[in-house]
C-alpha cells in the first residue's frame, strides 16, 4: 500500500487542499472558495468537506493515509489545534478549534499550525532551504506572514505566535495596520501599500508611466500591473514603488537575522510570485546593507520554490514534524 500524505492550507479567499507523495509531488491540488463572510461554522463545514474528500479518494485508490494536516492563518497553540488570536482576515476565527472539530468527525489525527509556518516546513524539506538547517521563511502578499526554522525544526515560541513579523513595529507610531497597532511592517512593505504608492504617483501624468493610463481605465493597479511595468518597460513610477516597498520587507528582515543570523532567507508569497527574481534581488541588495556583519555577506535570500502548492504540501507532512 503506498502511502501518502493529505493537506489543507485555509486563506482568506480559499481553501486549497491535496494529497501528496512523500516526496512531496502532490497527487491532487484543488481549490474552492473558502466563503469566510459565512462564519466559522461554516468553514468547519467546507474544510470537512474537503477533508471527507481526500480521505475518500485514498481510500478508493487504496492509499495508506495516516494523518491530515491544517494549515491556517492565526496564532495556534498546535498542542490543542486552537486559534488563539491573530487571525484578522477570517472573522471569527479565534477561539475555534479546528482540530478537535474534525476530529471529532473525522476517523484519523489532525495536526493545526499557523499557514506560514506549514509553508516554511515545506521549503525546508522540499524547496528552496532543502539542505539549511537555520532557516527564515516570509511570505509577502495581502499581509506578511513568516516562519522560522532553528536547527532543523520549526521554532513557534511559547504561545504559537513566533514567526509574526508582519507585525513587527519598524516605525514608530507609523501607518495604522489591520492588527490594530500601527507602524507594522506589513503596512509597509506587503501588497496593499506598494499598490498605494503607485497609484498616488501614477495619477500624475507627468511621470510617464505607462500605469497613468491603466489606472484611468480601471480605477485600480494590481501587483501584477505594477511588476509588468516594472520587468517590460523599466517604468519609473513602478520601479520607485517596488524599490520601496523591498527596502521596507529588508528593514525589517535586517532585525530578525540580526536575532537569529539564519543560514538563508526564502521568500514567498503572491508579491514574490508576480516580482519573481527581480523583486528577490532587490531585497537581498538592500538586506546586505542593513544587516550586520557577518551575517550580511553570508546570508543567502532567495525565492520560494513550491508555489502555491507550499501550504497544501507543508500541511499535509506536519504529523512528521509537531
Amino acid at each position: 500500500m503506498k502511502k501518502v500524505y493529505a493537506g489543507i492550507d485555509l486563506g482568506g479567499t480559499n481553501i486549497k487542499y491535496g494529497l501528496c507523495r512523500p516526496d512531496g509531488k502532490t497527487i491532487i491540488f484543488r481549490t474552492i472558495p473558502a466563503m469566510v463572510e459565512e462564519g466559522p461554522r461554516n468553514l468547519i463545514r467546507r474544510i470537512t468537506d474537503c477533508a471527507h474528500e481526500l480521505l475518500d479518494y485514498a481510500s478508493r485508490k487504496s492509499l495508506e493515509l495516516n494523518h491530515l494536516g491544517v494549515g491556517t492563518p492565526g496564532i495556534v497553540d498546535v498542542t490543542t489545534g486552537k486559534i488563539a488570536g491573530m487571525s484578522p482576515n477570517i472573522p471569527g476565527w479565534k477561539g475555534c478549534n479546528p482540530k478537535k472539530s474534525l476530529e471529532s468527525i473525522l476517523d484519523i489525527p489532525v495536526f493545526v499550525d499557523n499557514d506560514a509556518n506549514v509553508m516554511a516546513l515545506a521549503e525546508f524539506v522540499f524547496g528552496a532551504a532543502k539542505g539549511c538547517r537555520n532557516v527564515i521563511f516570509t511570505t509577502v502578499g495581502t499581509g506578511i506572514g513568516g516562519g522560522i526554522l532553528i536547527d532543523g525544526k520549526l521554532y513557534r515560541g511559547s504561545i504559537g505566535g513566533a514567526g509574526e513579523f508582519g507585525h513587527t513595529t519598524i516605525v514608530k507610531d507609523g501607518r495604522q495596520c489591520n492588527c490594530g497597532r500601527r507602524g507594522c511592517l506589513e503596512s509597509y512593505a506587503a501588497a496593499p501599500y506598494l499598490l498605494e504608492m503607485a497609484e498616488k504617483m501614477a495619477t500624475d501624468a507627468n511621470t510617464g508611466s505607462v500605469l497613468t493610463p491603466v489606472l484611468k481605465e480601471t480605477g485600480r493597479l494590481t501587483v501584477e500591473d505594477v511588476f509588468g511595468a516594472f520587468k517590460k518597460h523599466s517604468d519609473p513610477v513602478a520601479e520607485k514603488a517596488i524599490q520601496l516597498s523591498a527596502e521596507y520587507l529588508a528593514c525589517g528582515l535586517a532585525s530578525v537575522s540580526a536575532v537569529l543570523a539564519p543560514q538563508i532567507v526564502v521568500i514567498g508569497g503572491g508579491v514574490a510570485d508576480a516580482g519573481g527574481t527581480a523583486y528577490v534581488k532587490l531585497v537581498r541588495n538592500a538586506l546586505r546593507e542593513l544587516a550586520l556583519q557577518p551575517v550580511s555577506s553570508r546570508i543567502r535570500v532567495v525565492k520560494a520554490r513550491l508555489g502555491n502548492r507550499a501550504g497544501v504540501v507543508g500541511a499535509a507532512i506536519l504529523g512528521d514534524y509537531t
